[in-house]
């Protein structure tokens, strides 16, 4: 049987998970990251189940606070990717108009 993870440990790995959803959010692979927060979520939530150690209490908030950071980060990354994605869909859109207002024009002769 392999040794029970530590609180430390399990937020650790968290963490190290979501340093990765940087590039994710870069190759906007959506569902990779979807599957990925569901799964931190439920680890997340297994180790808030778990007493807390009054010896680690302060390295646990301090690993909170730094995935609280990450989040921040990654949210803002998030919001940026998809501004740029609506910017390019209403340019796509506007040149499909112009297009097919050219093709009217041209069929029109």
């Amino acid at each position: 049987m392999a040794p029970r993870q530590s609180t430390l440990e399990k937020l650790d790995s968290i963490i190290d998970e979501t340093k990765q959803y940087d590039a994710m959010v870069e190759q906007q692979q959506w569902s990779e990251l979807n599957d990925l927060a569901n799964k931190r979520q439920k680890t997340l939530e297994e180790v808030f189940q778990e007493p807390i150690d009054a010896t680690v209490r302060q390295l646990i908030l301090d690993r909170v606070e730094a995935l609280i950071k990450l989040d921040k980060a990654i949210r803002a990354k998030i919001s940026q990717v998809q501004k740029s994605l609506s910017a390019e869909v209403i340019d796509f859109a506007s040149r499909s108009k112009a297009a097919k207002k050219y093709q009217q024009v041209e069929n029109g002769r």
